[in-house]
């Protein structure tokens, strides 16, 4: 049972999805800050809420989008 989340960080809006098995289990979109971190945290915990799950239950991460190397919880940044 493989837990993985994806984090696109842009210049106006944050994106994250939250995987399980191959199924979204958690999403969430939100107008991005001017701190790429925060953004990230923002919506990550926004998807994890509706996932029902923890930063703790996620095996890996990726990150994209202009921010994606400000984001400290991502185990991956990759380009579009």
């Amino acid at each position: 049972m493989s837990i993985v989340a994806g984090c696109d960080i842009g210049s106006l809006t944050s994106k994250a999805v939250i995987m399980k098995n191959n199924q979204i289990i958690g999403s969430a979109l939100i107008r991005s800050r001017t701190n790429p971190q925060v953004s990230a945290e923002m919506v990550m915990e926004e998807a994890l809420k509706k996932a029902n799950l923890s930063m703790n239950d996620i095996q890996q991460c990726v990150g994209t989008g202009y921010g994606r190397k400000k984001i400290s919880f991502v185990n991956t940044a990759v380009s579009e």
